[in-house]
């Protein structure tokens, strides 16, 4: 299987790093892993990446990944914390289940992450510079939700965490997770409430806008259309996969949505490619102006 295929990859460069006793095969490998999520400059491969966190902690670099973690919402987003934390924790039949204390440790390092970034939301809400606020409102667990259910108890640890001593911290954590998401203005928000008129579509993220799209369109057709058609959905995020298969499945009137997230996306693209061309002439002007060549050119101008 994939999964199986590049744990035996990883494997095998790490067995090069140990004979060679190089410890930049060993960096390389978590710069591919970091470049390789990169929803922004890399390839978006989530699934890729988590497998090979958690085959580096297996190979024995588990403190190394738990001091990457916070890391992730830069490279990714603040679910893939626990994303990580459920794949580590799952039994698989393509390969071996983490040792126990590896899994404990990674979930004690989640949950401190989550909650301390919780927590320093919570006092800039307070402050009132809303602006400054991080998305990890957004993607902690909720009771009864997704994580609630396949990690348990991780709920609670957060909520424990980031308000010790209270007498409900459960109670005090849901009411501080629905706090910080009206003040992010979270589109799910907005669709909860059926406040369709109030979402600010031009705000909505690539994935959330591909996803959605078929609710916006029925609950806010007219609004969502204009923004569309005025190239102001954001799409920079979306793979072509994912808006490929969306268009091959799009009902009426997804058309012009999918359009304008896949021309969002192309300037994204575009600007990645300029903005790597510039560096790459300009690592190739100084190469060329520090050869002995170079050097014979600036004399003869002097």
């Amino acid at each position: 299987t994939p999964r199986e295929r590049l744990a035996e990859l990883l494997r095998e460069c790490l067995a090069v790093a140990e004979d060679w006793n190089d410890s930049q095969v060993v960096l390389d490998v978590f710069a591919i892993a970091f470049q390789a999520r990169h929803c922004r400059g890399g390839k978006g491969e989530r699934r890729v990446f988590l497998w090979m966190l958690v085959e580096m902690i297996r190979s024995g670099y588990g403190e190394t990944v738990r001091r990457l973690l916070v890391l992730l919402p830069f490279y990714g987003y603040w679910k893939d914390a626990l994303l990580l934390l459920e794949v580590a924790s799952e039994e698989s039949d393509e390969v071996a289940s983490l040792p126990s204390e590896e899994v404990a440790a990674l979930r004690e390092a989640v949950v401190a992450l989550l909650a301390e970034q919780f927590c320093r939301d919570l006092e800039v809400l307070e402050s009132g510079a809303t602006t400054s606020l991080s998305l990890v409102g957004k993607f902690l667990p909720r009771e009864g939700n997704h994580f609630d259910k396949s990690l348990p108890r991780v709920l609670q640890d957060i909520a424990g965490t980031a308000f010790p001593g209270h007498p409900q911290p459960k109670v005090a954590y849901r009411k501080a997770c629905s706090r910080l998401n009206q003040a992010l203005a979270t589109p799910e928000v907005f669709m909860c409430s059926k406040r369709w008129e109030e979402l600010r579509y031009d705000h909505v993220a690539s994935m959330c806008m591909t996803r959605n799209r078929k609710a916006f369109l029925r609950h806010d057709g007219d609004r969502v259309r204009l923004v569309a058609l005025q190239k102001k959905l954001h799409g920079a995020q979306s793979s072509p996969v994912e808006l490929a298969k969306a268009a091959l499945e799009a009902g009426e009137g997804e058309s012009d949505l999918l359009d304008a997230q896949w021309a969002s996306m192309r300037e994204e693209v575009v600007k990645q490619v300029q903005e790597a061309a510039v560096k790459a002439a300009g690592a190739a002007g100084a190469e060329a102006a520090s050869s002995p060549e170079g050097e014979a050119c600036r004399a003869t101008e002097l």
